[in-house]
């Protein structure tokens, strides 16, 4: 039931608000039953300072503060696509416009290995990883919808931003944007290692060696 502040999970299974447990219920009385299978994120910290989790959005780096932006965006009553909307709006003002070694600009240093592939350690403006297929206001950061773990690595400072970014959101191919330190994969295991916080599914989380994979099957009943 999308009882959250932005409910990205409902909208990617097409769940819509007022999708209440009574509705539920009631759905499950009359069947047959329309389910929809997801797999999540399954997160895993080394070490013992942090238990294990599951979520279907991971993120670092300038995720990490446009999600804290985001919760002034909910005191101002604004949720669902309108939060994520003016959220966006907010984080791309202060990376278009802020300095090199600025908060947003400057990146976080994380090493990164993908599918078992050599750790790259580097500054890195953003990371991302997603099962979701659907983002609200059609946003495409990992590419055209598919199923699988997608991830997004972009390098800090973000180069040619003010160009980059649109074709980023849009899902663009430009082959530039790989050049210019913008990645997109399609992963079945990522480790993740940086001392920085981390968000997984809107909530702050301490950072450290970090592997990321997919989960078992949930299914859900939509309606």
């Amino acid at each position: 039931m999308p009882s959250g502040k932005t409910n990205v999970l409902a909208l990617d299974l097409g769940i819509r608000p007022g999708w209440t447990l009574d509705a539920t219920l009631a759905r499950i009385t009359r069947g047959p039953l329309n389910l929809k299978t997801r797999r999540p994120l399954a997160l895993g910290w080394a070490g013992d300072e942090q238990a294990d989790l599951a979520g279907f959005i991971f993120g670092l780096g300038a995720f990490v503060r446009a999600t804290q932006m985001s919760q002034s965006v909910h005191r101002m009553g604004a949720f669902h696509s309108l939060a994520v909307a003016l959220t966006v709006v907010g984080a791309a003002f202060g990376a278009l416009f802020g300095r090199d070694g600025d908060g947003w600009r400057q990146g976080v240093r994380t090493g990164l290995a993908i599918d078992g592939g050599e750790v790259t350690v580097a500054a890195r403006f953003v990371v991302l990883a997603t099962s979701l297929k659907r983002l609200p206001l059609g946003l495409r950061p990992f590419g055209p919808p598919q199923d699988g773990m997608k991830v997004l690595d972009v390098a800090a400072p973000p180069r040619r931003l003010a160009l980059a970014l649109p074709a980023v959101l849009m899902g663009g191919a430009e082959t530039w944007l790989r050049r210019h330190g913008y990645h997109r994969d399609l992963a079945e295991r990522v480790v993740v290692s940086s001392p920085a916080p981390v968000v997984v599914d809107g909530e702050v989380f301490p950072g450290g060696e970090i592997t990321i994979g997919l989960g078992a099957p949930v299914r859900f009943l939509v309606p």
